[in-house]
């Protein structure tokens, strides 16, 4: 599962940065003891945050002491419907997917549906997946749905989850999408 994302060519070119992984396994430890923590890392581009985050993921998912999810959220940007959809789809993968699964079957609302996840967790993909059926629901609250469903899917597997967000300034390309409004100002509320 994790081949496709960090093929083991890639995660041999990982050197060093012993100090920022000892911060991002810091953050980790505070959330498995209750304290949520938020971290950013801001560098110009083509610096290695990329392939950090995704070192600390791999880590992470070895360790399997807290539940991790990575999404990049470059080309899931083009309209609100799609980048909530697809941000629910890669929750999902990345929490119950079998180690064969490829993402691409999680990414609809069709596959979600037909996901092999615990029972609660089938119960909430139904409830949202009518929510994101309806036309009438408002692109902003789909997008709330989805900033909302980490808290919402460790509640019911009951443990942390480790939500790591690359290419995060590229929810600012959804910006100004009819009747959306600021992006960050919706994803804002889940920080606290």
């Amino acid at each position: 599962m994790l081949a496709w994302l960090y093929p083991p060519v890639e995660r041999g070119l990982f050197v060093g940065r012993q100090d920022l992984l000892a911060q991002l396994d810091a953050a980790a430890e505070s959330l498995l003891r209750g304290q949520p923590l938020h971290l950013a890392l801001f560098s110009p581009r083509r610096r290695g945050k990329s392939l950090l985050l995704k070192e600390h993921f791999a880590r992470l998912r070895q360790r399997r002491r807290c539940a991790a999810v990575y999404l990049n959220l470059e080309p899931m940007a083009s309209t609100a419907r799609i980048f909530a959809t697809q941000y629910v789809g890669w929750l999902v993968y990345w929490l119950f997917a079998p180690d064969d699964a490829w993402p691409d079957d999680y990414l609809t609302w069709a596959g979600l549906r037909q996901a092999e996840v615990p029972q609660a967790v089938h119960r909430l993909l139904l409830q949202l997946s009518g929510q994101f059926d309806s036309p009438a629901t408002p692109p902003a609250h789909l997008l709330e749905l989805a900033f909302r469903l980490p808290e919402r899917l460790a509640a019911l597997i009951g443990r942390p989850i480790v939500v790591i967000l690359d290419e995060f300034q590229s929810l600012r390309q959804l910006d100004g999408h009819r009747k959306l409004g600021h992006t960050l100002a919706l994803f804002r509320p889940v920080l606290t």
